[in-house]
């Protein structure tokens, strides 16, 4: 049976909100042990609730204490060397988003010039009936595609003596 999609707003009533902050809890741990086991990595969880007088934490005090003693003693270019901040994040998702979107034209400009070769090729007519400056030039340009793919395999693979 599927899950009900649960709206994200406080939970008004104590008990449902405690009895959910219990299970969410537990399986924010279980996740965090799943990541340290199948990653090999150190990681810690302190949680603080205003129900509850001890924060949450994992894996145990002293292990957590330790693991924050070596974090700090780390310098402060390594402590931020992989954070980003929101716009930083944004940003370079808009540029992965950018190149994936280049990518995609370059291979459907590529399919549109194979099949206008084929089109060609295959309907036996003449270029000037079929054809429009656009297309002239899409041409132009796979076939200096394809010239420097040539090229590039005579560099890789050169003939055999």
């Amino acid at each position: 049976m599927a899950k009900k999609r649960v709206t994200l707003k406080f939970i008004e009533n104590e008990r449902a909100r405690k009895s959910s902050y219990k299970r969410r809890i537990e399986a924010l741990r279980k996740k965090f042990s799943e990541l340290c086991t199948l990653c090999d990595i150190k990681s810690c969880i302190i949680v603080y609730s205003p129900d509850f007088e001890e924060p949450f934490i994992w894996p145990s005090s002293e292990e957590t204490k330790e693991l924050l003693a070596k974090y700090e003693s780390l310098s402060k270019f390594h402590q931020t060397k992989k954070m980003v901040n929101n716009e930083q994040y944004v940003q370079c998702r808009i540029e992965k988003l950018k190149e994936e979107v280049s990518k995609h034209m370059s291979k459907n400009k590529k399919m549109e010039a194979c099949i206008l070769m084929h089109k060609i090729l295959n309907n036996g007519r003449g270029m000037q009936e079929i054809m429009r400056y656009e297309d002239v030039e899409l041409l132009k340009w796979y076939s200096m595609e394809k010239i420097q793919e040539v090229q590039h395999y005579k560099r890789c693979f050169p003939p055999l003596p």
